[in-house]
């Protein structure tokens, strides 16, 4: 019987932040600590090559600043917490663009790809993802949006708490374990 050789995963951080300036501030090169500082909020590499997005205090500016993290094939997955404190994983070939602060009645991102998500909960402010023609509504929950250009259908699998998917037309509301 002959097995086949394993595949080892990607050791490099290929991912690429572009600020709300254009910016590029590339993960693999940067060193660990403040990287840059948006709005009030301090964009910063831990030395495990997580990002975090944390209030420096002040006031907000009113008009939203957005962020671009893309993780291209090859790369491993970027772990970033967002100013709100939820947190997501961005697989490779995904891109998330998200406000640097979240303010107004909702927070709002976009993905193209895959993203696991861990949303801190936050009932007055809904967390929204927007993939194409399909929108996630949550409240605080653990779930994950697959949405790959090249895959015929977006899928979002629900692991812990509730949320409503949006799309072609038809809303539903998962319980834990379900896919739409």
């Amino acid at each position: 019987i002959v097995v086949p050789n394993d595949i080892t995963p990607p050791v490099a951080n290929k991912a690429v932040i572009t600020l709300a300036d254009g910016t590029e501030l590339y993960l693999d090169s940067a060193g660990s600590g403040q990287l840059a500082m948006q709005d009030n909020i301090k964009l910063v590499k831990l030395a495990n090559g997580q990002i975090v997005y944390k209030t420096a205090g002040g006031k907000m500016a009113s008009e939203h600043q957005y962020n671009i993290l893309s993780n291209p094939r090859g790369s491993k997955v970027v772990e970033m917490e967002l100013a709100d404190g939820s947190h997501v994983w961005l697989n490779a070939g995904s891109s998330i663009r998200y406000p640097v602060a979240f303010t107004g009645n909702e927070r709002k991102i976009s993905i193209t790809g895959e993203a696991y998500f861990e949303v801190a909960h936050n009932s007055a402010m809904p967390f929204k993802v927007i993939s194409g023609k399909t929108e996630v509504t949550v409240l605080g929950t653990h779930f994950n949006v697959n949405a790959y250009a090249d895959a015929p259908n977006t899928q979002v699998t629900l692991l812990q708490g509730a949320i409503q998917v949006t799309g072609s037309g038809a809303t539903k509301i998962l319980p834990p374990g379900e896919q739409a």
